[in-house]
């Protein structure tokens, strides 16, 4: 797992640092290591915070922000992940935070410490998998079921949305679906600059057209209609 601390109390997050090192070392045999970043405020944080697992956050001492905003905007950016409220001088089983939570009181017992890991993990594997979208500069994060179809142009591929936004990744389709056809079984390339959401196929016409639920058609190989088809007869319609 990969972990996040964001605490504004600096002896609190450095014995969190020591407990979550040696909660690691018991782990590395059955479960692989805990990986831990920690921070004294959300700003770093906010920049790059899809790449963890979950996160624990106390904020009491830093004038106009307060975990429950950092909650938030964690949310606010696609997070789905657990966030593991740290009680101190805020109670935070009395607020209302969005998303998976889960509550920790400090001073943090290891009993306490270790079943929170347990449901974090738990939480963890069952979030869904966010899919990333990386333009020149910015990175977007959305669901499966947002995206439509993908085509390559030149160096670089368009991803249409269902809420109609286009993204530009620089990049082949086939590196794009290397990535999500390993969690995400949906998407289909029935040709080498193409990718479709077979959850987003409204109809197959003759010959061999599918028609996308904004409109679009595009061409598909028969090897893969068999599967197409089995596809959309499973997938639930958004």
């Amino acid at each position: 797992m990969h972990l996040a601390i964001c605490d504004d109390n600096m002896a609190d997050r450095k014995q969190l640092e020591r407990l979550l090192d040696r909660e690691s070392d018991r782990r590395k045999e059955e479960q692989g290591l805990l990986y831990i970043d920690s921070y004294g405020n959300p700003d770093a944080l906010l920049t790059h915070p899809m790449q963890y697992d979950a996160f624990f956050i106390d904020m009491c001492h830093t004038p106009g922000v307060s975990g429950l905003q950092v909650a938030a905007a964690l949310t606010e950016q696609g997070v789905t992940v657990p966030f593991i409220m740290c009680s101190s001088d805020t109670d935070y089983t009395k607020q209302d935070i969005p998303g998976h939570v889960l509550h920790l009181q400090k001073p943090i017992k290891v009993a306490d410490l270790q079943s929170i890991l347990d449901q974090a993990q738990e939480l963890a594997d069952h979030a869904e998998k966010l899919i990333e979208l990386r333009e020149d500069w910015a990175s977007h994060y959305v669901k499966e079921a947002d995206i439509l179809y993908a085509v390559g142009i030149g160096n670089h591929t368009t991803v249409t949305l269902r809420g109609g936004e286009v993204y530009r990744i620089f990049g082949a389709p086939s590196l794009l679906f290397d990535f999500m056809e390993k969690e995400h079984p949906t998407f289909v390339m029935p040709s080498a600059g193409v990718i479709l959401n077979c959850r987003h196929i409204r109809e197959i016409r003759f010959p061999m057209r599918a028609v996308m639920s904004d409109g679009h058609t595009f061409l598909l190989h028969p090897r893969i209609l068999p599967y197409v088809r089995k596809i959309m007869n499973e997938c639930e319609k958004p």
